[in-house]
């Protein structure tokens, strides 16, 4: 399978999961999930766990002071890992628009500090984000990187939307910082089973709702 035709069966995926989120059949109270009954509140508490697993496994404190991730806000069919945002005191966003809500051609970074109101929505299809992008040098003070995707492998293959956005944005990544991406567990594939191009960034490790999953690579 081609990664154009993973995009499609796993955008459709997620449609159809999120509908099921919203509208569950009527055997299950109208706040569970189909697929095990979980929640939107309990499957942003489940990623955040197995983030927090996934930052110890790399020897990283996830909430101390010193610690900086890079996340990302979450667009509404991707997994809910909004609260790894809310509970970290400080961590990196990617800023993917300008104020007349254009597409930038470059990833840029900005810097949200938990608690404070530092994040807008510039256009309703985009998650929020910074008003500011951070100096370069301060990505490399970045400990780990969470990143979201469509499908992931066990070897650390990816799939993303598409654009190359986080391709191009960790190809300046200092060497030796952990990658982790974020998918509903149905999203994770065997090894070698995801096309692998040159430009292609693997990861180190995967986080989903039954847990954290290192990577082979």
């Amino acid at each position: 399978m081609t990664k154009a035709e993973l995009r499609s069966r796993m955008r459709a995926g997620r449609r159809e999961r999120r509908r099921e989120t919203e509208y569950p059949a009527a055997e299950y109270p109208p706040t569970e999930r189909l697929a095990g009954g979980h929640g939107l509140e309990a499957e942003r508490d489940a990623l955040r766990v197995s983030w927090e697993n996934a930052c110890l496994f790399f020897g990283i404190s996830p909430y101390a002071p010193s610690t900086l991730p890079a996340l990302f806000m979450p667009l509404p069919t991707e997994p809910a890992v909004s609260a790894i945002v809310e509970r970290s005191p400080r961590c990196l966003l990617p800023i993917v628009f300008d104020e007349a809500g254009a597409a930038l051609p470059w990833p840029q970074w900005g810097l949200h500090v938990g608690g404070e109101d530092d994040l807008w929505v510039g256009d309703a299809r985009w998650p929020a984000q910074p008003r500011l992008p951070v100096e370069p040098a301060l990505w490399d003070e970045v400990s780990i990187v969470l990143v979201p995707a469509l499908a992931v492998d066990r070897g650390g293959a990816r799939v993303g939307q598409g654009g190359g956005w986080y391709d191009r944005a960790l190809s300046v990544l200092p060497e030796g910082v952990p990658v982790v991406a974020s998918v509903f567990d149905d999203e994770v594939v065997e090894a070698g089973l995801i096309p692998v191009e040159p430009h292609d960034r693997f990861i180190d490790g995967i986080i989903c709702l039954s847990g954290f999953i290192p990577c082979d690579s």
